[in-house]
């Protein structure tokens, strides 16, 4: 039987709401939440007591129902965390087509209303899909599409989200996992004795994670984790990929925005996402998965898949990572606090909470986990946790990040493209008429 999405829920906020209840972050609090966040998990929660390459060399590849491979440990299936803020260009793909495009669509021919395709300058060939919702003239959508998008192959058919370590000590971390998971499907491949493709998902000189999400499954297949899009009532793009492609929606992630007042999460649209801006600290969960190529050269292909955003708070973007270079980071630290905290993070992640207090006794009482390679660290704290994908999505295709632009209610965006949003304030909540340079 074929898994029902979730419902949408009754209640989303929009981003202007959701800004107005994120909590500022100072440099310190960025640290102390990407040290709670960024960790690997299961549904038991945070694997402390062991160094990441002893971690990896314990677990175990298995295969799911859609022919791809993901890890387990201890017979539970493997999450990973990393902190990061939205700041590239193409930071988000979240349109509810996603990199959809058909071959016609190239030269401009046949496109869909609210639907336009730019061709891009540059030394590389690619395009600008820019897609126009229909019930808000304020909404719209960028990602970047390649010679390979316009092949109308449905795994390729995705949408993603890429960010940047929000502190030196989560890129390290981040590039360490990155390693690690690269080794050990190349490991695996060997024992299949297929050659395994280069990964292009980690950090590097450019410094973002990039995680994905195939948005439509063939239906014998498990929904990834999450809920149904609110536009997948009134999507046209199981028709267009043709009546005998025996397919279905699969889930958007969901994306929880913290609410330091009610200290309670609230639910945002993974379809407005990019209209925060670029001045979010964002924990991303994701989970590893490989699958191999078809064609006469079969490869083993591995990426991040997209299981699910927690929102942590605003910042200035002053106040993020920028560069590899340690004394960039404490330069930074110097800068004046704006609001001073301890964060915390639980255990799980379906119970994930933040606390903001700013009680002394109850910061004394925090154990913080340190994002160290050597094992047994302490600390109780985790926004990755348990609760990972109950099911495993199948892989998308080859191509690099593609995005909306970061949007522009938070002011100081990074996104591409025109137009304004009014919002609550660059970054710290307060009235403003401040636009940005995003998107919208």
């Amino acid at each position: 039987m074929a898994s029902i999405a979730p419902a949408v829920p009754k209640v989303l906020v929009s981003p202007q709401q959701g800004l107005a209840l994120l909590r500022a972050l100072d440099s310190l609090k960025v640290e102390r939440v990407a040290e709670d966040a960024s960790n690997i998990s299961t549904s038991d929660g945070p694997i402390l007591d062991k160094t990441v390459e002893e971690l990896f060399a314990e677990v175990k590849v298995v295969m799911a129902d859609d022919k791809t491979f993901y890890f387990m440990y201890k017979n539970k299936p493997l999450e990973i965390c990393f902190s990061v803020s939205p700041r590239s260009t193409w930071a988000f793909n979240n349109g509810p087509t996603g990199n959809f495009a058909l071959p016609s669509w190239k030269t401009g021919e046949k496109l869909p209303k609210g639907v336009s395709i730019d061709l891009n300058t540059g030394s590389y060939e690619s395009w600008t899909k820019t897609s126009r919702s229909a019930n808000s003239l304020e909404l719209s959508w960028r990602t970047q599409l390649w010679p390979a998008n316009f092949r109308n192959t449905p795994r390729q058919v995705e949408m993603s989200m890429s960010g940047t370590p929000v502190t030196p000590s989560v890129f390290d971390y981040a590039k360490k996992v990155h390693e690690a998971v690269d080794r050990r499907f190349g490991a695996h491949s060997r024992e299949m004795g297929v050659e395994k493709r280069a990964s292009s998902n980690g950090p590097s000189s450019t410094m973002f994670v990039t995680a994905r999400r195939s948005i439509v499954l063939p239906n014998a297949v498990t929904l990834d984790e999450g809920r149904a899009s609110e536009y997948q009532a009134t999507n046209t793009l199981l028709s267009d990929l043709g009546p005998d492609s025996d397919l279905k929606f699969n889930r958007v992630p969901s994306v929880k925005l913290w609410d330091y007042r009610a200290r309670e999460y609230v639910e945002l649209s993974w379809h407005e996402v990019h209209r925060l801006g670029s001045g979010v600290v964002i924990n991303m969960s994701l989970a590893p998965h490989a699958f191999v190529t078809g064609g006469t050269k079969k490869e083993l292909m591995w990426e991040f898949r997209l299981l699910e955003l927690r929102i942590a708070g605003k910042v200035f973007l002053s106040f993020l990572f920028r560069s590899p270079n340690l004394d960039h980071w404490q330069l930074l630290q110097k800068s004046d606090d704006i609001l001073l905290s301890p964060t915390k993070l639980s255990a799980k992640r379906h119970v994930a909470s933040l606390d903001f207090s700013d009680s002394e006794d109850e910061q004394g009482k925090v154990k913080r986990v340190r994002l160290s390679t050597s094992a047994g660290s302490s600390g109780s704290s985790s926004s990755s946790g348990g609760g990972p994908s109950s099911s495993l999505g199948s892989g998308s295709g080859s191509g690099t990040g593609a995005s909306s632009g970061a949007g522009s209610i938070a002011g100081s965006s990074a996104g591409s493209g025109s137009g304004s949003g009014a919002g609550a304030g660059p970054h710290l909540g307060t009235s403003s008429d401040a636009t940005g340079s995003g998107t919208l």
